[in-house]
């Protein structure tokens, strides 16, 4: 669980998962909503509706732009309201 950065849902493919690694993307079947009932996500932010954010890979937030920059030069893009909800759970946990 380590290796991985976010997992997101798939634009114009119902069912379908994008999981972003630190070794590449993959796709796998299932519901984004499902995986956040099934696992134990600790370190994971699960508080947007359409990502699983691994929080020990975050870098630094952009939260005007909305980029969130991981430790591996990865870069997710999320809109603004969406990177600022992620940046205020890291500032309430004492984090970046």
């Amino acid at each position: 669980m380590k290796d991985i950065l976010y997992l997101t849902t798939s634009s114009g493919m119902k069912n379908t998962l994008l999981i972003t690694t630190t070794y590449g993307e993959f796709f796998i079947d299932g519901k984004i909503t499902q995986i956040k009932k099934k696992f134990e996500l600790d370190g994971f932010y699960i508080g947007l509706k359409s990502y699983i954010i691994n929080l020990s890979a975050i870098k630094s937030i952009n939260h005007s732009i909305g980029f969130v920059y991981f430790q591996n030069d990865t870069i997710l893009e999320l809109n603004t309201p969406s990177a600022r909800k992620l940046l205020n759970h890291f500032k309430n946990r004492g984090g970046v």
